[in-house]
């Protein structure tokens, strides 16, 4: 009961043959049970899994189910589950092993299974889990929990691809001029053609914010959403949030030397630069979503390999591979600008933003007066305090400290905040791998019906900020 997930890694797998039903009930860290280990333990064991541990087993485990496995796991235990915890078993079943039938068993009563596609409906409202990649971290770059678009919300990923429920999203928008695809690194690409060649946005699809709508009540297609991201809503109901990305992950670490790169759930980057570049600088950031084709002045494009060459020897300083950034503040509620380009020349717009805003979101709750919290596209935070809007904007500068000590927000001289939060470096190998981030934040109050609260969701209208001083 007091395990970890590191702990149950440790276990040789031979020894959990004796586990029984009593101690898997209560057991913890199951996150970490490779597929070795699961070969070994008994199937009448499962029986003891609960609600509350049951979906904590990872996609790999879970698609090694067999119809025994199914058999003896308690039905009562997994209707009960929450429809995230649910989905996240059936679509990660293999299709191949458990059968429609056999699945149907488990479906809580206000689920739908299409006997015929093996399709799944959740009920209205409940947030669900879809299809998830495989981690394709590596040593220089870390990657979040990304949707499969190539699958379906069915039984093993059975029905429709979400690729496919997207494209009659951008259908319903006239947007057949742009394609959807998926890169390795699990980068959602939207690519244009014919009329709109030479576009490209770059998006994660997001696995925590998924949801089940009713689209009598909310239209198919495209739409944006709380705090300006894009949501897309397919013609079965199931509605995605995109969160803005780099347009190549790996391509980032390379273009800045091989420098350590952290894509967050939420949409934050954060990049320790590497030593080759001469400095020890750390950057929280948000990509906007458009990628900028390579100048053409500096570029060609070699249509036999694919590639970009480009003469940044003789380029201006601001078109050559690195981040450019200009840490000015220029006005009210205008954020800091800058550009990060990439070793092909093509470039995204950046700006500055905090570490796990989920988390500052999170302690900013705690303050007394503060109502409701949210994140935006561009990287500040939305607060409302004591029925006053405000804006909260971070900078490009990143502070550290080697002393590691809670996550913290306090208002600072400047009439700002400070925020404070641990993060564990990707580099393990060290004694202690832990430093704190420092994030000072300007506070601004948000002009008077600017931002607006459509049924709870908030949209400030960046790209146009009226003049309120």
């Amino acid at each position: 009961a007091t395990f970890t997930a590191e702990d149950v890694a440790l276990i040789p797998p031979e020894a959990l043959s004796e586990l029984q039903a009593v101690q898997i009930a209560t057991m913890k860290g199951l996150e970490g049970l490779t597929i070795e280990q699961f070969a070994e333990i008994p199937v009448a064991t499962l029986e003891g899994l609960t609600e509350y541990n049951m979906a904590d087993l990872t996609i790999e485990v879970v698609n090694k189910f067999t119809p025994k496995h199914v058999d003896n796991l308690n039905h009562k235990s997994f209707k009960k589950m929450s429809s995230k915890r649910t989905s996240k078993m059936l679509v990660h079943f293999d299709s191949e092993q458990i059968s429609l039938e056999q699945a149907k068993e488990l479906l809580p009563d206000d689920w739908q299974l299409d006997m015929e596609t093996g399709a799944l409906t959740p009920p209205v409202g409940a947030k669900f889990t879809p299809p998830l990649l495989a981690d394709k971290s590596s040593e220089q770059v870390s990657l979040p929990t990304i949707a499969n678009i190539e699958l379906g919300i069915g039984i093993g990923g059975l029905g429709d691809s979400i690729k496919t429920e997207m494209k009659h999203s951008l259908e319903e928008e006239n947007l057949t001029d742009f394609v959807l695809s998926q890169e390795d690194s699990g980068i959602l690409k939207i690519k244009g053609i014919d009329d709109e060649k030479g576009k490209q946005y770059a998006f994660i699809p997001d696995a925590d914010d998924t949801i089940q709508v009713d689209t009598d009540e909310i239209p198919i297609g495209m739409a944006v959403g709380e705090g300006g991201f894009y949501t897309v809503t397919t013609p079965e109901g199931q509605q995605y949030k995109v969160i803005p990305a780099p347009k190549d992950p790996i391509a980032l670490s390379s273009s800045l030397n091989n420098s350590e790169v952290t894509l967050g759930s939420s949409g934050d980057v954060l990049i320790k630069l590497s030593q080759n570049l001469r400095r020890d600088d750390r950057f929280v950031l948000m990509f906007d979503p458009f990628v900028e084709p390579a100048p053409e002045s500096w570029c060609i494009f070699d249509d036999v390999t694919g590639e970009s060459m480009c003469d940044f020897d003789n380029a201006p300083e601001n078109i050559r591979p690195g981040i450019h950034i200009n840490n000015t503040r220029r006005a009210d509620l205008n954020l800091p600008i800058g550009k990060m380009v990439y070793a092909d020349g093509s470039s995204q717009n950046i700006s500055p933003t905090v570490y796990s805003p989920e988390t500052f979101i999170k302690e900013a709750l705690k303050f007394k007066g503060v109502e409701k919290v949210i994140f935006n596209m561009n990287g500040t935070f939305y607060v409302l305090h004591e029925g006053r809007e405000y804006i909260v904007m971070p900078s490009f500068n990143v502070q550290t400290d080697s002393k590691v000590s809670v996550t913290k927000i306090e208002l600072n001289e400047q009439g700002g905040v400070s925020y404070s939060v641990p993060v564990e470096l990707p580099n393990k190998t060290r004694r202690d791998n832990r430093i704190m981030l420092m994030f000072d934040l300007f506070i601004e109050q948000a002009p008077e019906s600017w931002c607006v609260d459509n049924d709870g969701a908030i949209f400030c209208d960046f790209d146009n900020v009226p003049d309120y001083r």
